[in-house]
This record gives C-alpha cells, sequence and structure tokens, in this order.
C-alpha cells in the first residue's frame, strides 16, 4: 500500500491529470472504465490500462486492434468508444485502482477509477406481524476469513458487532431483544414493534466498508374483523341483485353485485386503505369481503341463495319439494279418510248380528211361615231366569250366513200371594 500511494503522489506531481473516480459494483455486475477520445492524441505511442500498478488488463498502439493480456481474456473487452474497455462479472478480488496510461511526448494518466466490488446492496423488503420475531441473514461464505469487523445497523445504530476472535457485542439498549443465530453473523429480532421499522444493514469493513445485508422491515399491525351485510336484494325472472356492505373497525364502504344464471360481476375493484386491502367478490355460490395485510387477514361471506333464489335450477328444485309435500300430505288424508270408513263399516256389522234374551221371572215357593214382622211389607223373593230364544225374525242375510249367536235370559216378576 505504501508504494502504490507513493507511486500515485509520484504520478500526481509529475503528470497533467491524476483525478480518481469512485465507482461501486455490485457482485458479478460489469462495469465501463471510460477514456474520452479527445484525451489521447493522434500520434501516441502506447495507451495500456492496469491494474493496481504493474498489472496490464489491455493495450492500444497504432494497430487496428487492442492486444488483451491472456489473463484477462473473456474478462476484459474494448467498449463502443475508442481507448475505453468493459470489465465484466467483477468479484470482491477485481477491487482497486485501475488506471489508463497513456504514453506520448510524455506519460500521464488520462483516467483513474477506484472500483469497489460489493457483495450485494440490494435491499429486501420484509413484513413482521407486531409482537413477532425476524431473522436478519447473512450466509458465512461472504464473510472473508480476514476482516476487521462486522456490524448490523438499524439506521446510524450499530446493534451488534461481530470481531474475529471474540464474542458478538451486543449494545446495552438492544440487550434481550437482539440475539446471534446459530448461523454464524446472523441475528434474530425479537418481539417487533412498530417504532422498530426501517433498514437494517450488515457493514463489513476489510480495507474498506461493503454491504453484505440490507432489509427494510415494516411492522404491521393485524388487520381487524369484517362484517359482510345485505342492504337491498332485487329479484328478477333470470338474476338477483345485491346491496352488501363490507365493514371494519375503521372503514365503511358498500360495492353493488350483479348476479345472473352463471356468476356474480362486481361494479368496482380492490379497494385499498393505508397499507391493508379490502376486496368484495364472488365467489362458489357466496359473496366473499376480505380485509388483509402483509402480515394477516380475515374474511366473512354470506351465502347468495339465502337472500335470493338466483338460478333457475335453483327454483325448479324449490316447486319439486312443493309438489312432493303437498302428494305426500294428499295421500295421507286418503289413507285415514279410508281406515275411519272401514272402522264405521265393520261397527254397524257387529250391531246388525247382535241376538237379544228377554229375561222372564218365576215364583219360588219357601216353607215355611213368614215372621210376624215382616207381615207389613212385601215378601222377600228370589228371581231366577229361564233361558229362551228372542222372538224376532232373522234378516234374510243372517239366514243365508250362520252368525254366532248371543243368548239372552227372558226374567219374569212372581205374583206376590
Amino acid at each position: 500500500m505504501e508504494r502504490m500511494t507513493a507511486f500515485l503522489i509520484y504520478l500526481c506531481l509529475n503528470q497533467v491529470s491524476c483525478a480518481l473516480t469512485h465507482v461501486f459494483v455490485k457482485k458479478g455486475d460489469d462495469v465501463v472504465l471510460n477514456v474520452t477520445e479527445t484525451d489521447v492524441p493522434e500520434d501516441f505511442s502506447l495507451l495500456t490500462w492496469r491494474f493496481s500498478t504493474d498489472d496490464v488488463l489491455v493495450s492500444f498502439d497504432s494497430g487496428p486492434q487492442p492486444k488483451i493480456r491472456d489473463k484477462y481474456a473473456g474478462r476484459v473487452e474494448p467498449d463502443v468508444n475508442k481507448f475505453s474497455v468493459k470489465l465484466k462479472n467483477l468479484q470482491k478480488s477485481d477491487s482497486g485502482v485501475y488506471a489508463a496510461r497513456l504514453i506520448a511526448a510524455r506519460e500521464k494518466i488520462v483516467a483513474e477509477y477506484n472500483v469497489t466490488v460489493q457483495v450485494s446492496c440490494a435491499v429486501t423488503p420484509v413484513f413482521v406481524k407486531k409482537g413477532d420475531d425476524v431473522l436478519l441473514n447473512v450466509t458465512e461464505t461472504d464473510v472473508p476469513e480476514e476482516f476487521i469487523a462486522l456490524m448490523w445497523k438499524f439506521s446510524t445504530n450499530v446493534l451488534v458487532s461481530f470481531v474475529p476472535g471474540q464474542d458478538p457485542t451486543i449494545r446495552a439498549k438492544y440487550a434481550g431483544r437482539v440475539e446471534p443465530e446459530e448461523n454464524k453473523y446472523s441475528v434474530k429480532l425479537k418481539n417487533l414493534q412498530k417504532s422498530d421499522s426501517g433498514v437494517y444493514t450488515a457493514r463489513l469493513t476489510v480495507d474498506q466498508d461493503n454491504t453484505l445485508a440490507a432489509y427494510n422491515i415494516t411492522v404491521q399491525d393485524p388487520v381487524s374483523p369484517v362484517r359482510l351485510m345485505v342492504d337491498s336484494v332485487s329479484s328478477r325472472s333470470d338474476s338477483c341483485n345485491l346491496t352488501v356492505t363490507c365493514s371494519a373497525v375503521d372503514s365503511d364502504f358498500s360495492h353493488i353485485f350483479r348476479c345472473d344464471n352463471k356468476a356474480c360481476y362486481q361494479e368496482g375493484g380492490e379497494i385499498t386503505k393505508s397499507d391493508t386491502s379490502f376486496q368484495v367478490y364472488p365467489q362458489d355460490e357466496s359473496i366473499i369481503c376480505n380485509h388483509s395485510n402483509h402480515v394477516s387477514w380475515t374474511k366473512h361471506m354470506i351465502k347468495i341463495q339465502d337472500h335470493c333464489i338466483q338460478h333457475g335450477e335453483n327454483r325448479n328444485h324449490y316447486i319439486l319439494i312443493w309438489i312432493g309435500v303437498a302428494l305426500a300430505t294428499f295421500l295421507l288424508i286418503t289413507a285415514v279418510l279410508i281406515y275411519l270408513r272401514r272402522r264405521r263399516t265393520y261397527h254397524r256389522e257387529k250391531i246388525e248380528n247382535t241376538i237379544y234374551t228377554v229375561p222372564e221371572l218365576e215364583t219360588i215357593q219357601t216353607n215355611g211361615e213368614s215372621s210376624a214382622h215382616d207381615e207389613p211389607g212385601p215378601s222377600p223373593t228370589t228371581t231366577y231366569s229361564t233361558v229362551g230364544f228372542h222372538n224376532r225374525k232373522d234378516s234374510t242375510e243372517t239366514k243365508r250366513n250362520p252368525q254366532p249367536e248371543t243368548v239372552y235370559a227372558q226374567v219374569q216378576k212372581p205374583s206376590k200371594t
């Protein structure tokens, strides 16, 4: 380094120009090192592009084609602008100073670039629900064996630092909220709050600073529940129109859906409010209201058929059900009437086939006299019955068809003596 610095100072003292241009390139990208054609006179002897002080990449002379060193074949190519070159697929080892040296009447540097190749400077967006944890990752292969320090920063505040041969150092402000992960150099942020939203970077210091990883973290609250209500229904023979309102804690709106025999069509579209999104849409014979953000979602749905007969086949279905109920009711009533009629017929026939008897009274004489105290009143009697047939004409039907006969007694009261 001291030798290169002394060489550059010498060049600055003896050459016309030594302005140094800083260029930052992401690993794997290309970069153009430019020389304006007006800086090179027509009668020049040689122009070379060098990496550090002695390593020549390509040389231009009076010949038609530049000469590229075998070491850089496929990685260095002349650019459209004469004397400019493109460095391709740069790696971290390609970081350093590149200079264009011109030899004409005297030597001078016509262009000089300090190229810094960064592993990654792309910012990764991450959304986290309030109270959850998040992992900030750095792959171990991105960190060289020899480095000065690696620090995770939130804005300009250092959260934790890694130094070779030492344990990670966590700032007291973040104790209990930041912890190193099993994957070396990665960290976990715990119990994130909305105030923790922002950009987190992993900065690696070797000879110079590089950004190894960057995360833009957004902490969000879970969305509030929603409720879907039907305000009005307009039905026709072949369609059904619904006006619905989907409401949440912090919003109130309504969207109209027009439904035919195949689907429902929404008037309007998705509603977005700050970092949340409302959607109202038909799906599978239902209307759904969805409230969501990047970390949570909730929904409420209603069945269209609960509010209107939307499709022809549904109407036919209900008609068939009513016909079936009416038919079943008719058959039940008919069966009951037939049963009652048969029951009355059987009871009448039973009465007509019954034979009654007339009771007869017979006096039975007792031996001995009655006692004196029995004279004032009637003498006690004993009544017996003699069995005989009731004098009644049998019906023609009864004579023809022998029926079971019932025998009754005919009783006659005896005369007093």
